[in-house]
């Protein structure tokens, strides 16, 4: 309880409970494993389980080797000029089959 000139002010705190996953380790099994996964990816064959042991897998393979800020810029301009190259396609291709025009629009959000 705290006091303000004549008046009280009464306070409360809440708790919150978070769910923390342990920190995965990268092994060569995981390696592996990310490695499979990559290529269901680029085959757009991954389901959404595949998709999101994919996301772990990275986050543990960038945990354990970091980027260098060069390398952050390398993969950052080239994800730029990937959009761009999508965006002239879109503009001036006519893709007739329509797996080919969603092979187009994953490329865009991988």
């Amino acid at each position: 309880m705290f006091r303000v000139g004549s008046n009280s002010v009464s306070a409360t705190s809440a708790q919150f409970n978070l769910p923390v996953e342990p920190e995965l380790e990268w092994t060569k099994s995981n390696m592996r494993r990310f490695a499979q996964l990559a290529l269901k990816r680029a085959r757009l064959k991954a389901t959404n389980e595949d998709n999101a042991e994919f996301q772990k897998l990275q986050k543990a393979r960038r945990d354990q080797f970091p980027n260098s800020p060069d390398q952050i810029l390398s993969e950052w301009r080239q994800d730029r000029l990937r959009r761009e190259l999508l965006a002239v396609l879109e503009r001036n291709v006519e893709l007739l089959q329509p797996e080919d025009q969603t092979r187009l629009r994953s490329l865009r959000n991988p």
